[in-house]
């Protein structure tokens, strides 16, 4: 019964302080029917009790009083005035300069339930800055799919009837509390996010504890504008033993196909109302960081995996960013320019004005068994003197290739196959440990021998410490095993009969070894899709004319016997030396890894 004008005068609404809750429940009346309830809470302070009406409300004495309206009577009573923690809360939000009135509706209640209902974060000062502090895992899962490695990762997420796609190509990410440690909520986030029950993460699934590492993010959060946040995020990667298993397939595996899972999450306030939540997850390629390199899990025994762990990081070379493939005023006949453009158009655009530096290819088949030529300066010589190398940076896509690898993993492997040439050529002087061990960060040779030290290329030992604590695991038993018992006078033989050695002395042929090294640049080259050829007339081993030549073989026969001089490393060498690779390549027409892989019948492995 208090009259507007009494209300102006003596009332006080604290907007400040006015808080919107919106909650979902069954109707009593009508069970069947979800009720959405909205709710205003509006604090009033009393600025004069005294005033004219306000005997109505009991005071100033504080006295009960009574109202009726429509045959009800309601006895209202005045009582000390205790701070409830919402209303605790809001005064903490409001002194530390957060408008909390700016917060979208619910987003109070969310932020109370977050804070002491769930207990999922928690309110601290960072100097004089309120801050919420959240602690998370995110978890990536990988899988070696047909031998190329993938990770899991959200493709769509639908959240009360909307999709968000903020989360798309996110890991597996959940909250942790302040109870778990990381390992727990790895364990918890991968049976709730995608259904994985820890009997089956135990069996079939490897966390790699070397992988864990723990950043800080801080910024504003959307939900709560003004609310400064800073995250604790705990990275780890979980690797898949082996994506063959049958049980894996409520996971999309071996196929890699896309899953879909759903979870209920409950409203803690309203008993019974919650959300339904539909996360879509797919498999895509991974492009593992420098910490991931060294990682890969064995798919032969699950128990022994823990040993699998390599000791030491596969470090990726870079592409060479200096003068490679320098540009040439020389070019091709115009004959032979039209053929190239009709049937390899993009590798001959790609390959216009490049030239091959002639004095650094010459200086690596020459210095090649030098003992002051280094792994590092033979590199460097390559890379600067072949072209031909600049193709595999033109895509990046596990798409662009034939063989479901990247054309960074084939720029990889034809390094690793130029680095097999390097060592076998000298193999008597470190050759024989970088062929087991591989290279240290300063390109000199490892030794699988703790504490035993490294060969520097230099006839000098060293300690090597580092593999100190590694050096009884099952890889480095393996490489050492290999190292004591391989037959190394047989790849010796292997390396003269080629006609690379002359002889046990070391004498090489510096012609053969330039004519190998140019192989290696362009032998893998078109296993580039956009590279492949087509068929301009007459058949080619079985590719008519008009089709596109597939295979990387007889793609890449076909081009040093149609148009060479779209390769300048290729076209560069003398007769001898092309027919020596056209020999190889071309005329053999025998394919070893068909064979001993069974990748095809035999009346195909070995017709001649």
């Amino acid at each position: 019964g208090i009259e507007v004008p009494q209300q102006t005068a003596c009332f006080k609404v604290d907007t400040q302080l006015c808080t919107f809750k919106e909650e979902r429940s069954s109707s009593d009346l009508l069970p069947d029917i979800i009720t959405v309830y909205k709710s205003h809470n509006v604090i009033i302070e009393v600025s004069n009790p005294s005033g004219d009406g306000m005997n109505k409300l009991g005071l100033p004495a504080f006295s009960d009083f009574y109202t009726e309206g429509r045959g009800v009577r309601n006895h209202y009573s005045w009582v000390p005035f205790v701070k409830h923690k919402e209303d605790r809360l809001m005064e903490l939000l409001l002194s530390n300069g957060v408008e909390v009135n700016e917060f979208s509706p619910n987003a109070f209640a969310e932020l109370y339930d977050e804070l002491y209902e769930k207990e999922m974060s928690s309110l601290e000062y960072m100097g004089k800055d309120l801050v919420r502090a959240i602690r998370i895992i995110k978890v990536e899962v990988h899988a070696d799919i047909f031998g190329v490695d993938h990770k899991l990762a959200v493709k769509a997420k639908y959240q009360k009837g909307v999709c968000d796609d903020r989360e798309a190509g996110n890991p597996i990410t959940m909250r942790l509390s302040p109870s778990q440690d990381w390992q727990q909520g790895v364990r918890h986030a991968l049976a709730v996010r995608v259904g994985l029950l820890p009997e089956m993460q135990a069996e079939h699934l490897f966390v790699d504890p070397m992988s864990h590492v723990v950043s800080e993010e801080i910024a504003y959060s959307r939900t709560y504008p003004g609310l400064k946040t800073i995250y604790e995020v705990n990275r780890v990667c979980v690797w898949i033993v082996d994506a063959q298993e049958g049980r894996l397939s409520l996971i999309g595996l071996p196929g890699a196909t896309d899953f879909s899972i759903m979870r209920w999450e409950k409203n803690t306030r309203v008993e019974g109302d919650g959300d339904l939540i539909l996360t879509q997850w797919s498999w895509v390629l991974a492009h593992p960081s420098k910490a991931q390199q060294n990682r890969r899990v064995s798919h032969l025994d699950p128990t022994t995996v823990r040993e699998e762990v390599e000791p030491s990081q596969k470090r990726r070379v870079p592409f060479y960013q200096g003068e490679a493939a320098s540009s040439s005023t020389q070019k091709l006949p115009r004959t032979v320019e039209k053929i190239a453009a009709k049937v390899v158009p993009t590798l001959t655009g790609l390959m216009k004005g490049r030239s091959t530096d002639w004095t650094r290819a010459k200086s690596a088949a020459k210095r090649i068994r030098d003992r002051d030529y280094t792994c590092k300066q033979f590199f460097d010589d390559i890379v600067a003197a072949f072209p031909e190398l600049l193709l595999y940076c033109s895509s990046d896509s596990v798409e662009a290739t034939t063989c479901g690898r990247t054309a960074d993993d084939e720029y990889q492997r034809t390094i690793g196959a130029f680095f097999t040439l390097f060592w076998l050529m000298r193999y008597d002087y470190g050759g024989k440990e970088s062929f087991c061990f591989g290279l240290d960060e300063f390109w000199d040779p490892r030794t699988g021998a703790p504490g035993s030290g490294h060969y520097s290329g230099h006839g000098t030992e060293s300690p090597h410490p580092e593999h100190e604590e590694t050096a009884t695991s099952t890889e480095w038993r393996k490489r050492r095993k290999f190292f004591a018992e391989c037959d190394w006078p047989a790849l010796q033989k292997v390396i003269i009969d080629s006609g690379l050695l002359l002889s046990k002395d070391g004498k090489h042929d510096e012609d053969r070894t330039l004519a190998m090294l140019v192989l290696l640049a362009i032998h893998d080259i078109m296993k580039l899709t956009d590279l492949q050829p087509v068929v301009d007339k007459g058949t080619f081993i079985g590719y008519k004319a008009g089709e596109v030549i597939s295979d990387h073989d007889v793609a890449l026969s076909f081009v040093l016997t149609r148009v060479p001089e779209v390769l300048p490393s290729f076209a560069g060498l003398n007769q001898k030396q092309q027919e020596s690779i056209k020999f190889t390549h071309c005329k053999l027409e025998y394919n070893m890894g068909w064979l001993v892989q069974a990748e095809a019948p035999p009346g195909a492995v070995l017709t001649t």
